[in-house]
């Protein structure tokens, strides 16, 4: 199946605009949609101007509007890109949203978003997928694409890759070389769960880049026993992660990485993280089935201090 209808991105972010742009250079009609009104004047008056991992600057010029507002026309796919904060208020106005066929792709980070979606829509329209991108939002209308890693897109449970999975990721790849389609896109779920549990949060409380953080004993250590909480909880829970040495691949995923995670990027605007769909998700999933994860735990903790340091007023 070959998909060229229209998508919407509810959540047009430094992620949110570069998948569209993504989107609409591969031919697709692309509305973008966020609350930002600096943002959403600067793209539409001047287009985005979007700074790729080779230091090239290109303007596309893309069609955006604020989330409050009515849409153009109805979504045959809408990519939902808000932090996981923002997912309880933005869930009633999905479905007006769609067209009589479209579905619902979430990028989302963490756990606990599918089923969200899952549980508002109805499991045949919604489908997940996994981003190793890393862009950064300069300001107005200016996103920085800083890593171009893997896009992987699944069904939730599913035995075979979809036709309509196929189809997306088709469209992806004319203009993004490294998107993969798979049947069950929850086991890539939760080993990106992982990665975001052992890097964003430790380099939110101790300011290092992800690549450094392998590189000192003390946070390598860390990260390794963040990782064995999780494989616990997955052993618990019947969760069969797709690599066979977690730890291994946080590192090599990681490896020389110079991004500035999105927990960090959210606590410098003043922003409430997604630790609770990360680290505390862990902590809380964990404890439904009795086991204890101190590490996790503590990291939740001393995230949502900084949280509380951000959010006050001067």
């Amino acid at each position: 199946m070959e998909f060229n209808g229209n998508a919407v991105i509810l959540g047009a972010g430094a992620m949110g605009s570069w998948y569209g742009s993504v989107m609409q250079r591969a031919g697709c009609d692309v509305q973008l949609l966020d609350i930002w009104q600096d943002h959403i004047d600067q793209v539409n008056d001047n287009g985005l101007q979007l700074t790729g991992p080779d230091g090239t600057t290109e303007i596309i010029p893309m069609n955006m509007r604020h989330a409050d507002q009515p849409l153009s026309r109805p979504a045959d796919l809408l990519i939902v890109f808000v932090d996981t904060n923002a997912l309880d208020k933005v869930l009633p106005v999905l479905e007006p949203m769609l067209s009589d066929t479209g579905v619902v792709l979430t990028l989302q980070n963490g756990v606990g978003n599918v089923e969200k979606l899952v549980t508002t829509l109805g499991a045949d329209r919604v489908i997940a997928g996994t981003s190793m991108n890393s862009c950064e939002l300069l300001g107005p209308g200016q996103v920085r694409h800083v890593i171009h890693g893997v896009t992987i897109l699944g069904e939730i449970g599913g035995s075979a890759v979809s036709e309509r999975i196929r189809g997306i990721a088709e469209l992806l790849s004319r203009r993004d070389t490294m998107v993969e389609a798979v049947a069950d896109i929850m086991p890539q779920v939760w080993s990106k769960l992982v990665i975001n549990c052992a890097v964003n949060p430790l380099c939110a409380l101790t300011g290092l880049l992800p690549g450094q953080l392998q590189e000192v004993d003390e946070t390598k250590n860390l990260q390794a026993r963040i990782v064995a909480e999780i494989e616990a909880l997955c052993l618990a829970k019947g969760i069969v992660l797709p690599d066979e040495n977690p730890l291994e691949e946080v590192w090599r995923k990681s490896r020389g990485g110079n991004n500035k995670p999105s927990m960090v990027q959210h606590l410098e605007r003043g922003r409430r993280t997604e630790i609770n769909a990360l680290n505390g998700a862990v902590t809380r999933l964990a404890a439904e089935v009795n086991l204890s994860t101190p590490v996790n735990e503590t990291i939740t903790c001393l995230i949502k201090g900084l949280e509380n340091t951000a959010l006050s007023p001067n």
